[in-house]
């Protein structure tokens, strides 16, 4: 017991106090710092998981949509389209339609300049004019646009 009776002092015991609260301190820093640490390096491996999943479900519905467009454009490269007959784009919509039915469309509309009169193309073949107020829907308005020629507008 005399080599450690320095231990049983006031000092020594205060010293020990003092050497246990700095070790405890400095395991909770530690222990903070790799948590952010930690949690920083989830959040950045989660965002780049995100990120591939965006791109690769990009990469399957680009070529889709790309088909998509040239479809829908394909009209629109007939001699004076603006000048077809009625009957004409009748017949045009549904053949339109048969196309692109395997890619998800549903219904090809047409609606005449004023936006009172719409001319739809379903799967059931069924030719019905309906008339409505046009002329306030968003696509409208875009398609009314000058600038927006040659595009297609997508709603989803």
């Amino acid at each position: 017991m005399r080599r450690f009776s320095f231990l049983l002092s006031k000092y020594a015991l205060l010293l020990m106090a003092v050497v246990t609260i700095l070790l405890l301190a400095a395991g909770f820093y530690l222990g903070y710092m790799l948590a952010d640490q930690m949690r920083r390096i989830i959040k950045e491996d989660f965002n780049q998981q995100q990120l591939m999943s965006a791109r690769h479900a990009a990469n399957i519905l680009a070529p889709d949509i790309d088909f998509l467009k040239r479809e829908l454009t394909t009209p629109n490269f007939s001699a004076a389209v603006e000048y077809l007959e009625p009957l004409s784009w009748a017949n045009r919509l549904p053949v339109t339609l048969s196309r692109v039915r395997e890619d998800g469309v549903v219904e090809l509309r047409r609606i005449n300049r004023g936006g009172i009169r719409a001319y739809p193309a379903d799967e059931r073949g069924v030719e019905l004019t309906s008339a409505g107020a046009f002329q306030d829907e968003p696509f409208f308005v875009w398609a009314t646009d000058p600038r927006h020629k040659g595009q297609i507008f997508t709603n989803r």
